[in-house]
């Protein structure tokens, strides 16, 4: 059911035109469901999803914090 959702918000016109969002909402919601939540640390999605050296700064490159910022305000949007 969860992934049903997931996959309904993903297809939505909210998610449909990005390869950046789609890709941590995923990410954080199968890590989510296999119990790692614990994992889910601001360096390790930059590596992880976005592709990032491990010894990127999270300071000067702040693409998951933008990315999650945005990620929430379209799932409002969806589900408004």
């Amino acid at each position: 059911m969860v992934l049903e959702e997931l996959h309904a918000i993903l297809s939505s016109y909210h998610f449909r035109s990005s390869k950046r969002y789609p890709a941590l909402l995923e990410y954080v919601v199968n890590k989510t469901l296999d119990g790692q939540s614990g994992d889910l640390k601001e360096r390790t999605l930059g590596v992880e999803v976005f592709d990032r050296q491990p010894d990127y700064d999270t300071n000067a490159d702040p693409v998951v914090r933008f990315s999650a910022s945005e990620i929430r305000k379209r799932i409002a949007q969806y589900y408004h």
